[in-house]
């Protein structure tokens, strides 16, 4: 299920610049229910040594502008953030949390539950705009032995497969079997302006893109990607998509 969620503070909300980790760790004690939300932090889905969590969430909307001196993004209304979940815990966990309408904590800003809007998507081939950027990458080993992350490019021939081949090990991990159709591709939307974003999560540099895609594949993929998110770094934030119209 995804969710669009409204919240204000009487005050300006002030966070850094990278707020990633700290919205993260705010939404998971929004939740409120320790069991799920230690398990999607600790374990996830494990598929091949490997943890999915199948969540993802928005950056966050509104109005706000950036404090060079202080170093931070101010917001100066209310706040909406997009919470997607691929499982069914997720919905009832979510669904809890509106019930008790407690407060989002962000750092030492106190936001308020206003407003949660079901957003309900079609899962067929469409068009669809990032609300966090979308990341995927592999680990390649240099002539001297070391470890370098290669980010790929959304122009790059290699950035569907990679794509489509996250998806599936998503997949996997939840269900156990890949699913009947394994169809899916991403591609560029060329009515829409591609945008690289660099930023830091704890100390490491991440390279992500914003803009419109198109999607195309089965229904069982595309529902994964618009639910769980698409590429690498979900948890944290990257990947968050919002269907705009269908193809």
């Amino acid at each position: 299920m995804k969710y669009l969620l409204t919240f204000y503070s009487e005050e300006p909300v002030m966070v850094p610049a990278g707020y990633h980790k700290i919205l993260q760790a705010a939404l998971l004690s929004w939740l409120g229910n320790r069991g799920y939300t230690s398990f999607l932090h600790d374990r996830g889905y494990q598929r091949d040594k490997r943890s999915f969590k199948l969540y993802t969430f928005s950056e966050m909307m509104g109005e706000s502008f950036y404090h060079r001196e202080k170093r931070k993004r101010i917001f100066t209304g209310p706040v909406q953030i997009c919470l997607t979940f691929y499982s069914d815990e997720g919905h009832q966990v979510v669904a809890e949390a509106v019930g008790r309408r407690q407060p989002l904590w962000l750092g030492s800003n106190e936001l308020s539950l206003v407003d949660c809007r079901l957003i309900k998507e079609e899962y067929r081939n469409c068009v669809v705009e990032t609300l966090s950027p979308v990341t995927i990458h592999s680990t390649l080993i240099t002539g001297d032995g070391r470890k370098k992350t290669y980010f790929y490019s959304p122009t790059e021939k290699d950035f569907s497969g990679m794509v489509r081949d996250n998806l599936l090990r998503k997949y996997k991990a939840y269900y156990g079997v890949e699913p009947e159709n394994t169809d899916f591709k991403i591609l560029p939307d060329a009515s829409g302006r591609l945008r690289e974003i660099k930023t830091y999560y704890s100390g490491f540099q991440i390279r992500a893109w914003k803009g419109r895609f198109k999607l195309y594949g089965s229904a069982e993929m595309l529902e994964l990607a618009l639910l769980s998110g698409i590429g690498a770094r979900n948890s944290i934030g990257f990947g968050c998509l919002i269907q705009k119209e269908m193809l």
